[in-house]
């Protein structure tokens, strides 16, 4: 009796889960993503780890012959027009769209694990780094349609601890990312956690594993 249980769970595909990781700059997105994949890869049937957005499209750049900035200085150059800045949102939120139900619920119902970063709240928290003059409002309005995360984890800690990490961000700009980060209106289908990102590499992903 229990061998023909143990056949029929074996049998089952295992529910997949798409996880959002987002916060401040410094805040250790991009570790926790990959602790996150390396950690838990056993119990999904395939891990994949998301930068920012799906990339079903290509970088808005690329239409006007531009080459992709200096991510060590995400707010080195002067936002876009708000015409340009309305039509390149657009573009990313058909990215986000299409590419966010191929690459995320697709994988999801496989059983696979979709860890992203910064997704697409990020940029109504930090519009410059992505060169546009937008209301941020608008930003969260246009998320209603985009596939939601079952896990949010908002990592943030105290100032002087990021600034360490992110030294070409201002302490005021950490400042106003985290607190901008405590009043995102998130899915209410997705379940938030916060985390310390001061504390050690270890004790955040276990702490984040825990709830997976």
């Amino acid at each position: 009796m229990c061998l023909e249980r143990d056949t029929a769970d074996r049998g089952k595909r295992r529910e997949g889960r798409f996880i959002l990781l987002v916060g401040p700059d410094g805040s250790g997105k991009s570790t926790l993503a990959s602790r996150l994949v390396d950690e838990l890869k056993g119990r999904f049937e395939g891990t994949r780890i998301l930068h920012w957005r799906p990339t079903l499209l290509p970088q808005a750049g690329a239409f006007l012959g531009r080459s992709v900035g200096d991510t060590s200085s995400p707010h080195a150059k002067e936002p876009h027009g708000r015409i340009l800045s309305t039509l390149v949102l657009l573009y990313y939120w058909l990215d986000f769209f299409l590419g966010g139900w191929l690459k995320t619920s697709v994988p999801k119902r496989r059983g696979e694990l979709v860890v992203m970063e910064r997704g697409w709240q990020d940029i109504a928290v930090d519009a410059r780094r992505y060169r546009l003059q937008i209301s941020p409002p608008l930003v969260f309005a246009m998320a209603h349609l985009l596939p939601a995360p079952d896990l949010i984890f908002v990592l943030e800690g105290p100032t002087h601890v990021l600034l360490e990490r992110k030294q070409e961000i201002s302490a005021s700009e950490l400042e106003r990312q985290t607190g901008a980060w405590r009043h995102v209106p998130f899915p209410r289908r997705s379940k938030v956690v916060y985390l310390d990102a001061s504390l050690g590499t270890d004790q955040v992903a276990k702490s984040s594993a825990q709830y997976i």
